[in-house]
């Protein structure tokens, strides 16, 4: 190998470390790039979580810590056999909550399920129970979805995806830039 050649192969693979490299930062700012530190909550629901009621409420609520985006959120009431009490669809009150209207219903255990969706796309899903004309808080719900659900990357896996897609293009970019050496002899 002649020295000019030498040192157009180690031009390509200093021009080949900075555009990886450069790559890496870009997918890494665009991974990270607005992103909350943490997930929206739903600060509280009314009724609240156990709560013992002696009439049936005519609406639910729930207060957010963000504002909300009620076109894809979803807040379903029942009682304990399964029936919706839903009547009319969920709605934004104030920007950071929503309201379900509901039919009141008699006496009994009853779920409030929810699948909420954060203006900046974030979403949580949960319940919570409370009841009505029994004069004692309901039971715990064993089958509850978790609070603080959320679909978003988690940096980690980020920055592991994104280096990931740094060695790709190093490997191909040798493949294709640096060719072995010709045997002379």
């Amino acid at each position: 190998m002649t020295r000019v050649a030498a040192d157009s192969s180690r031009r390509q693979l200093l021009l080949l470390g900075v555009v990886s490299a450069a790559i890496l930062l870009v997918v890494l700012a665009l991974a990270t790039a607005g992103r909350p530190a943490a997930p929206g909550q739903v600060l509280s629901t009314d009724p609240g979580d156990g709560a013992a009621l002696d009439r049936a409420p005519t609406a639910v609520r729930l207060a957010l810590s963000d504002p909300v985006d009620a076109a894809l959120s979803h807040v379903t009431v029942a009682d304990a056999a399964g029936a919706v009490l839903n009547a009319g669809d969920v709605r934004a009150a104030g920007g950071d909550a929503l309201v379900q209207p509901v039919t009141p219903a008699g006496r009994g255990v009853f779920t409030i399920a929810y699948h909420v969706t954060f203006a900046d796309g974030r979403e949580v899903v949960g319940s919570a129970r409370f009841s009505v004309g029994t004069g004692v808080p309901p039971p715990a719900d064993a089958q509850a979805p978790p609070d603080g659900h959320a679909h978003d990357v988690d940096p980690l896996s980020a920055v592991l995806l994104a280096a990931d897609v740094a060695v790709l293009l190093g490997a191909v970019s040798l493949l294709l830039f640096v060719r072995p050496r010709r045997r002379t002899g």
